[in-house]
């Protein structure tokens, strides 16, 4: 579809949770649309659970590694979806620090 569609307010949205949820390779996605990406959106994930920054599967830090090197300078939007809502100004603010560092 993006092939067929050469303009440059249509672009991809790297959805880093949603992607490891469905199995899908983050990494590829981002080295292929690499010139397209509009928005990246990560989180952390232990299969399809939430959990907080730096305690998941992803390996926010080679993407966001990644997303440097290709010359990504765009938004990076942050979920944090969790059952302890009670927590959930912590883990915004830990997510926040640990995304920091990486960028």
């Amino acid at each position: 579809m993006l092939q067929s569609i050469d303009h440059p307010q249509v672009r991809v949205l790297v959805d880093i949770g949603h992607f490891h949820s469905s199995g899908v390779d983050s990494s590829g996605i981002i080295e292929r649309f690499s010139k397209r990406i509009g928005l990246v959106h990560t989180k952390d994930q232990i299969g399809k659970q939430s959990v907080p920054f730096g305690s998941g599967e992803i390996d926010n830090a080679r993407l966001m590694a990644q997303l440097t090197e290709l010359g990504y300078g765009g938004f990076l939007v942050v979920e944090i979806e969790v059952e302890d809502v009670e927590n959930i100004e912590r883990y915004l603010r830990e997510g926040r620090e640990y995304l920091q560092k990486l960028i």
